[in-house]
């Protein structure tokens, strides 16, 4: 099992934020498409306690009811949380690969140039050559 910590994900993932979750890339995973891929968030999240539920007394009862709603709120906390924090795990992903396909892009760029040139100037010898005869 192959696991990412973020950036570019077919290469080599390299966190770049403390609270940043975790891409895994496990055997069900096509790493050039990324179908099959996992995340799993940091602790930065807390889920929220499950409460007890008590239905001796009234007492009890209503403890009851307001420990379901902290937990109940707690979860919204939390599912936001998760939420910001796979945005921007996901965002940071598309941000390092697009730097990743730019500098890839820039350096094919550049040796089809010099290529491109390289002939040129073979041609123009060339030119000059037989225009000599």
């Amino acid at each position: 099992m192959k696991k990412f910590g973020l950036a570019v994900l077919a290469l080599a993932f390299v966190s770049t934020a403390a609270s940043a979750g975790t891409w895994t890339c496990g055997a069900d995973c096509d790493p050039a498409t990324f179908k099959g891929i996992k995340w799993e968030p940091s602790t930065k999240c807390v889920k929220p306690t499950l409460p007890e539920i008590s239905t001796k007394t009234s007492k009890a009862y209503n403890d009851s009811a307001n420990a379901a709603n902290v937990y109940i709120n707690g979860g919204n906390a939390y599912f936001t949380c998760m939420n910001e924090e796979l945005n921007g795990d996901f965002t940071a992903v598309q941000t390092n690969m697009q730097e990743t396909a730019k500098i890839f892009f820039e350096k094919a760029q550049s040796e089809f140039k010099a290529t491109a040139d390289d002939i040129s100037a073979k041609l123009d010898e060339g030119l000059k050559k037989l225009n000599k005869k």
